[in-house]
């Protein structure tokens, strides 16, 4: 027998990506900073991650002291595997889990238990 639960999420445009994160964040497993640190990267760019002009924005936007500081966080996260780094036409670039590209426009994620 087959039951599915369905738990809606209320959210607003203001704070739907971090909405989005903190109901995923059962499998990602960040800590509240890098919850932080992952929102401002995606509400700056949510298709390319990490570039520089999302690093300072990030930075600035969580008031840390540098970029450096925000550079650990990016590390702890890429561990967790919540940003990939990729090497693409010899350049290597950070990328979003598959589960958060787009997530402004996913209406739902579908978990299935075995």
């Amino acid at each position: 027998m087959s039951t599915s639960l369905k738990i809606q999420i209320q959210t607003t445009p203001e704070t739907k990506v971090r909405d989005y994160l903190n109901a995923l964040n059962g499998i990602l497993s960040l800590t509240e900073r890098e919850l932080d640190v992952l929102e401002s990267l995606y509400i700056y760019d949510p298709r390319n991650a990490a570039t520089t002009d999302a690093r300072i924005y990030a930075a600035n936007r969580l008031k840390l002291k540098s970029v450096a500081v925000l550079n650990n966080f990016i590390k702890a996260i890429v561990s967790k595997n919540a940003l990939v780094l990729r090497d693409k036409d010899g350049e290597s670039k950070y990328t979003y889990h598959p589960l958060l590209i787009n997530m402004e426009t996913n209406k739902q994620v579908l978990f299935q238990f075995n």
